[in-house]
């Protein structure tokens, strides 16, 4: 199947009719969990039909906002006892943080690979493979396993969406999260004492 004009639909109409552009394939995302489970059993077919359209990434913002609200609102209420002020500060970094490895690993990708791909095609890949382990991933002792499955998810749409070899792919990859641990690091000190106002209120 040519990847022409393929795309990702997540709205409640998807898969519920025919659609209005017969040569586009709708891959049905209304139903979240449903769709969580479709990435993680077929995400090199899910990723191959992940264009470069603006329709894909509105659908991948959506798809990682809901990820984002469940992880916000779970987190709170188990771990935070209901502090409005964290829920916002979770629900930001729930949103920002792909946003920012994404940008890191394009910048790697069109620096040092030539790849010359688009922010919003790194973007939806990083959003729904964040967004598929977000539910899930409020649970210390399950990170352990979410994160390397949120790596592997995004690796896998850097080859099929992106078309970079495996071993670039983990570059690109590896490069950014090193970037973005020093990035990190030399903010800490700050966000230290965000956390302990925060906390404290």
């Amino acid at each position: 199947m040519s990847r022409e004009g393929v795309a990702v639909d997540v709205s409640p109409q998807a898969g519920t009719g025919p659609s209005e552009a017969p040569q586009e394939r709708r891959v049905d995302t209304s139903r979240f969990f449903g769709t969580m489970t479709e990435i993680i059993r077929a995400p090199r077919q899910f990723f191959t039909h992940l264009e470069d359209t603006q329709e894909n990434y509105r659908n991948s913002l959506r798809y990682l906002a809901f990820a984002a609200l469940f992880h916000t609102m779970v987190s709170v209420t188990y771990f935070f006892s209901h502090k409005l002020a964290m829920a916002g500060i979770l629900m930001i970094n729930a949103m920002l943080l792909p946003a920012l490895l994404a940008l890191l690993c394009m910048v790697t990708m069109n620096m040092l690979m030539g790849a010359g791909v688009t922010f919003k095609r790194v973007f939806s890949i990083y959003a729904f493979a964040s967004g598929t382990v977000m539910p899930v991933s409020w649970i210390p002792s399950l990170q352990i396993f979410t994160e390397p499955i949120r790596a592997l998810l995004v690796c896998v749409g850097l080859v099929k969406a992106c078309g970079l070899r495996w071993w670039q792919a983990v570059m690109a990859l590896f490069i950014s999260v090193v970037v973005f641990l020093l990035l990190i690091w030399s903010a800490l000190p700050v966000l230290m004492q965000l956390k302990t106002l925060v906390l404290g209120a």
